[in-house]
């Protein structure tokens, strides 16, 4: 800012415009994007006027890509791209013109992946890893390689293209090349959370906002803070995802980074029964996912709108909105972001009265996602069993879904595991497998009283009420253990938590945790609601 500040009138224009551009990247770095974008265009023209279009060019496709932070459409900055093309090809060849080539290739196939034209995208990499080979600058073909990585995941080979973006990463940060170390950690990052792959994004994460912070990259940084406060809602850390997004919401950042960031937030709220606050938040970040074009900013606020409707009673609007996400995914080819909107959709086809179309919404989708079984067989098994649930094949419904609970938790994905678990705790019910049932809706309800989760907890409560009083005679104390049965009995004779223990000869901290289990299970906040529950199962048995 000194330097601009202090331009002499009678400088040069090339030296102007390299000073100029030299600040823009500097403003760009920080998160300055209006003033970057307005130096980059000041640097435009006093290239111009220095008679060195090729550089004007360069600086002219870095703006593309600040407006891609902003959210401008896709096919403005693919026509912008092209149109740089087109005037670097009418322009002398020179170093400076192939230069200029490799970053519009490297920007062109950024926007087509944005596209998931991933045939277009493969070409425009081609020109750039052709100049790669021949420049001795490394960040060419780390590039390359990066980019590449994330197109076979796009392409399906999920678990291949993770490693390798993750070894491009650690690769650049051991060679010191830091700008395109940070974006290669950030990408595997994003698409890892994409994949459903937890572990391995919480991994890039670690060490991308580590290595971001150490060379102070803040962009990169800002988009992997929203990110993790996706993949702490996925993994069950509500509380902290919404720490982490509101954090990410008030830094200083690109809009992508804050969508990111207000997914999470609204995914919690969803969870948590609070409708309207999810309601608004996903609003804003449809709004800016269709004004992007970009699926990955489109789809993820939508498949939280559907889940708010389904979750609020209103399964004709979820429907809609599954249908309208199907046509869009399948309109670029995209699978990976789509794979959570299989169960969303059946359910909601289910809830609407309309149970063939649940059939035909389901075929839909394994004919959209099996191709990509490490990520979507767990939904595809958790459709199939809602389906032959509803068709009565509860023998088959168990099978599809306890290979969801089991896929679900694989994933680490707590939302849909717990569902998962409901889904097969009624199967169970339907099956006349009470005991069985009511473990798995106590096992559900306890996820839901450490998630404060009041839709999950609702149906827990509801599948409960069904099987209790149905179990087995010799079990009359479910959804309790023996032991804990006979600490509730104590509750109910008023003893302290050390009474319990010196009556039970066991720990303090024991009596401690067996009272908050019973708690959770009997879905209970005081232990008189203990006590009166031990009181009416004592008058029909005695102590286990």
């Amino acid at each position: 800012q000194r330097a601009v500040g202090n331009l002499p009138d009678d400088l040069p224009a090339g030296e102007r415009a390299a000073i100029l551009s030299a600040a823009s990247d500097e403003a760009s770095a920080i998160e300055e994007n209006t003033i970057a974008e307005e130096l980059g265009r000041q640097a435009v023209t006093a290239y111009r006027s220095a008679g060195d279009p090729v550089r004007a060019v360069m600086v002219l496709a870095g703006i593309g890509a600040l407006g891609r932070r902003r959210g401008r459409p896709i096919s403005e900055l693919q026509a912008s791209m092209e149109a740089l093309m087109a005037e670097l090809d009418g322009l002398p060849d020179s170093t400076a013109a192939d230069e200029a080539r490799a970053d519009i290739s490297y920007y062109r196939s950024v926007v087509q992946m944005d596209l998931r034209d991933l045939p277009a995208a493969r070409a425009s990499l081609v020109e750039l890893q052709r100049f790669a080979r021949q420049h001795p600058d490394p960040d060419y073909r780390t590039l390359h390689a990066s980019r590449g990585a994330l197109a076979d995941i796009y392409d399906g080979d999920i678990s291949g293209g993770l490693q390798r973006l993750a070894a491009v990463a650690s690769a650049a940060e051991r060679d010191g090349r830091e700008g395109t170390g940070v974006g290669a950690y950030r990408d595997a990052a994003a698409a890892a959370t994409f994949a459903m792959d937890y572990p391995t994004a919480t991994r890039m994460l670690r060490a991308g906002l580590r290595y971001a912070d150490s060379i102070e990259q803040s962009f990169c940084a800002h988009l992997m803070t929203g990110t993790s406060a996706v993949v702490a809602w996925a993994e069950g850390r509500w509380d902290e995802a919404a720490v982490e997004a509101r954090h990410a919401m008030s830094d200083r950042g690109c809009r992508r980074g804050a969508e990111l960031a207000r997914w999470a937030l609204a995914y919690v709220a969803v969870g948590r029964g609070q409708f309207q606050d999810a309601v608004a938040a996903l609003d804003q970040g449809l709004a800016f996912g269709i004004q992007s074009e970009a699926i990955e900013l489109t789809l993820p606020p939508l498949w939280g709108l559907a889940e708010v409707a389904l979750q609020a009673g209103d399964p004709t609007k979820a429907v809609t909105l599954c249908d309208d996400a199907l046509a869009r995914a399948q309109a670029v080819g995209e699978r990976l972001l789509f794979v959570p909107f299989v169960v969303t959709g059946m359910r909601a086809y289910q809830a609407a009265g309309r149970p063939a179309d649940a059939a035909g919404w389901l075929a839909a989708a394994e004919v959209h996602v099996g191709g990509i079984p490490e990520v979507s067989s767990q939904a595809i098994e958790h459709g199939r069993g809602l389906l032959a649930l509803a068709n009565g094949s509860t023998g088959l419904a168990r099978v599809a879904l306890e290979a969801a609970v089991r896929g679900w938790d694989g994933k680490g994905r707590i939302w849909e595991a717990t569902w998962a678990r409901l889904d097969l705790a009624h199967c169970l019910v339907r099956s006349n497998r009470y005991a069985e049932a009511l473990s798995l809706a106590v096992e559900a309800r306890t996820v839901a009283s450490r998630l404060d989760s009041r839709p999950l907890a609702d149906r827990a409560d509801a599948l409960q009420r069904m099987a209790r009083g149905r179990v087995a005679v010799e079990e009359p104390w479910r959804p309790l253990t023996s032991r804990e049965f006979a600490v509730a009995r104590l509750v109910g004779q008023g003893m302290t938590n050390a009474e319990i223990a010196g009556s039970l000869g066991i720990a303090p901290k024991t009596a401690s945790s067996h009272v908050e289990h019973i708690l959770a299970k009997l879905g209970a906040s005081r232990r008189a609601e203990i006590a009166a529950w031990a009181s009416q199962v004592s008058t029909s048995v005695g102590a286990p």
